[in-house]
């Protein structure tokens, strides 16, 4: 419905239908269900069209509906060009140190650790924790997230001593 008065409203191709498809995308995501993901990729494709449009692509909500689309992209390849795109576009519009780029490598540092990449995932994640530690401090969950994955990557090595310490 919000949709449909946007549109009436302002057009199709208005920032705010933008910014109503990126939560209709959460939304639908959260959801579940039968179709979603294919909706949802739809609504965040949607978004950086709309950006796009209005010469607004390298936007930091583009990159936010690129993030959220890594997330259901099957292809490991797909998501990774994904979130490197998301990666060029906060470093120009946030700088290179911004906690956005930190939650983007969060997401690499997944992707790498689900493929068994631990040499990449522990790059990912430590790219991560120092951006997290000099955006929020040491006592932030994200810090505390990328440690733990930081330690079961050396517990995998057989690094335990380290494994526990993080």
């Amino acid at each position: 419905e919000a949709i449909r008065i946007f549109s009436d409203t302002l057009g199709k191709d208005d920032l705010t239908m933008g910014d109503v498809m990126y939560e209709v995308g959460l939304l639908v995501d959260n959801q579940g269900g039968h179709g979603s993901s294919e909706k949802a990729l739809a609504c965040f494709n949607e978004v950086a069209r709309i950006y796009d449009v209005n010469g607004k692509g390298r936007d930091a909500k583009v990159a936010d509906a690129l993030v959220q689309k890594s997330t259901l992209l099957a292809d490991f390849d797909e998501a990774s060009s994904v979130l490197n795109e998301a990666i060029e576009i906060y470093t120009e519009s946030l700088g290179e140190d911004a906690a956005e780029i930190g939650k983007v490598m969060l997401r690499h540092g997944k992707l790498h650790e689900d493929q068994h990449n631990d040499d990449e995932a522990m790059a990912a994640f430590n790219e991560a924790l120092r951006i997290f530690q000099i955006s929020f401090g040491d006592d932030d969950i994200n810090v505390s997230i990328c440690l733990s994955h930081i330690g079961k990557i050396h517990a995998r090595k057989l690094e335990y001593s380290e494994a526990v310490y993080k």
